[in-house]
């Protein structure tokens, strides 16, 4: 009995567990802490702040020519699936390069989480391999380049007699094809869907008035589509037409 009595005077009181429990929450809450803060370490060489001046310039940048691709890529599916001129594709490779930049960019900037901005590459590469990474791929290849390799590519020995050329070439220089892959080029408009982001921070600078900036954001949005829908429209009619000539839509 004395021994029991013994330990239940022993036992600690509830307050004691309490405070116990709040110091092993406190340790736990430091390691944490401190593991957070060697994440949010000081940054190295040639990274980007995402709310630096820098990445806002190259952001207006990017914004200025998804506004450009909106107004051309649907106008080169539509339109002119062959290509619309030397100098235009020229520029268009050059547009090509600068989206391909901003992907090595993308993986240079850091980004924010819990309001601390965290310089770790293997998790600002492994968030953008998981997010945005091969839609911006697969909608910056320069494909008037590839198609120029392609054609000037050397054929096999066994080739260079027959009649058919570089069937590969002309293969993807059909008006079908180049259809298809100027609609990839399509994909860089779903950019346009994150420049949330870019258009709150133009709204902080500029002091937009909230109300105004979201009318004009939807009238932009609607005459994107309405461009895009009647240049996909009359495009589909060139493609019937090519394939039922005098057959009638």
């Amino acid at each position: 009995a004395m021994s029991s009595w013994s330990k239940l005077r022993r036992a600690p009181t509830i307050g004691q567990l309490q405070r116990r429990g709040s110091w092993d929450l406190s340790r736990r809450n430091l390691k944490v802490k401190q593991r957070v803060e060697n994440l949010h370490h000081e940054p190295g060489e040639l990274w980007i702040n995402p709310k630096g001046a820098v990445r806002l310039r190259w952001d207006v940048l990017i914004l200025c020519l998804l506004v450009y691709c909106a107004v051309v890529v649907p106008i080169q599916i539509g339109f002119s699936p062959q290509g619309m001129g030397a100098e235009f594709e020229a520029w268009s490779t050059v547009v090509d390069f600068i989206f391909l930049a901003d992907v090595v960019i993308n993986f240079r900037t850091a980004i924010v989480i819990h309001g601390h901005v965290t310089y770790s590459q293997r998790i600002v590469a492994t968030r953008y391999l998981k997010g945005w990474f091969f839609i911006d791929l697969i909608s910056a290849i320069p494909i008037s380049l590839v198609l120029n390799a392609i054609e000037n590519a050397p054929r096999p020995v066994d080739d260079l007699e027959g009649e058919g050329g570089n069937e590969l070439a002309s293969w993807l220089r059909a008006p079908r094809t180049l259809r298809i892959l100027r609609v990839a080029k399509g994909v860089r408009l779903l950019r346009m869907t994150r420049s949330a982001r870019l258009i709150s921070q133009l709204q902080e600078i500029l002091m937009l008035n909230p109300a105004n900036l979201q009318l004009v954001k939807l009238l932009l949005w609607a005459l994107v589509l309405l461009h895009l829908s009647s240049c996909t429209w009359y495009g589909l009619y060139i493609y019937l037409e090519a394939e039922r000539p005098g057959g009638g839509i």
